[in-house]
């Protein structure tokens, strides 16, 4: 491993840790603030038919990452495909400079 990739992934995994620690201690604020509410909703109008007709909360977080998951595939896919596609571009242009550059020297060479 390179010191560019080694810095990038401890840049990379104290970045995901941080955000981790962030959001685990925004989980445990709601958690506090909610418990405040546990038991002093009025009890003169029902819920239960209005919470009824919501979707279910987690089910609907698991298919939204899961879709979010699918689309990041299918982006990762489609670059990986790109970069494949302008690969052999690439590596001729970087060779047409090297027969450039070495042309260009030999030149020199014979001039001096």
């Amino acid at each position: 491993m390179t010191d560019t990739t080694q810095i990038a992934d401890t840049i990379r995994n104290q970045t995901l840790e941080v955000i981790k620690q962030s959001q685990q201690a925004t989980v445990q604020a709601v958690e506090s603030w909610a418990g405040l509410f546990t038991g002093s909703t009025p009890q003169s109008f029902d819920y239960s038919s209005y919470l009824e007709s919501l979707p279910d909360p987690v089910k609907t977080t698991e298919q939204i990452f899961d879709f979010s998951e699918q689309l990041l595939a299918t982006q990762r896919e489609f670059v990986t495909n790109l970069v494949g596609a302008v690969a052999p571009v690439a590596e001729a242009t970087q060779r047409h400079a090297r027969e450039a550059a070495a042309a260009g020297a030999a030149t020199a060479k014979k001039a001096s």
